[in-house]
């Protein structure tokens, strides 16, 4: 199911000045695109996503995480695409 509902861009161009949309920028138009997906197991609370910039499956394991409070943590999406040879 997984890509079935992507906007590929060039499908829903903006109109010049557009202040919504991931494609747009304020000196001109744009595209809409689909930036990112995520798929949530919510029975094991894992969430698998990947972005427009890298199509790589990414998994995120959300019992490992630190859910008590304290500091605010990110995780960087700027990954590397990585290409796994099949086996023949």
């Amino acid at each position: 199911m997984l890509n079935n509902f992507d906007l590929p861009p060039g499908m829903i161009a903006l109109a010049l000045g557009s202040s919504y949309g991931g494609g747009a920028s304020k000196s001109g138009g744009g595209f809409e695109i689909t930036e990112w997906m995520v798929v949530a197991d919510q029975n094991n609370l894992v969430d698998d996503l990947r972005t427009f910039a890298n199509p790589d499956i990414r998994s995120l394991d959300l019992r490992s995480l630190p859910l008590s409070g304290g500091k605010v943590r990110t995780l960087s999406l700027d990954q590397p695409v990585r290409i796994t040879p099949l086996p023949l």
